[in-house]
């Protein structure tokens, strides 16, 4: 579960595989974000509010880009070899990273979802 940073959002998973966004203000939902094999086990939002990050449970190990007023899905961000446990955002947003069971973090380009490094050395599951 997570607030945006305007708090005018607040995105939680549900059980389905699914997050929900509602509009903080009347409790109604604004979206209903699709596209995890596994529950969902991380989110975050952006700085600005208008993007949402989400990480897959095992053995979706996804991570994906989402739009908070519209729920469109934005990227696809595939790599980790085990559920991701931890996105979050640079305080700019112009990056994300990304924190996995798999032993490793990885750092994206928030807009476009596009790969930029791999994080190696971690000795047990990043949480």
């Amino acid at each position: 579960m997570a607030y945006s940073p305007d708090g005018r959002r607040l995105a939680y998973a549900h059980h389905d595989a699914t997050v929900r966004v509602v509009d903080t203000a009347t409790g109604r939902e604004v979206a209903v974000l699709r596209g995890h094999d596994a529950q969902v086990s991380s989110l975050a939002f952006s700085p600005d509010s208008t993007l949402v990050a989400t990480g897959g449970g095992f053995p979706d190990n996804g991570v994906r880009l989402w739009r908070a007023e519209t729920g469109e899905r934005v990227a696809a961000l595939d790599g980790h070899r085990n559920s991701v446990n931890w996105v979050g955002f640079s305080p700019d947003g112009a990056r994300l990273a990304s924190a996995s069971a798999d032993q490793t973090g990885r750092l994206w380009e928030a807009r476009t979802g596009r790969f930029i490094a791999a994080l190696h050395g971690h000795r047990g599951g990043s949480t």
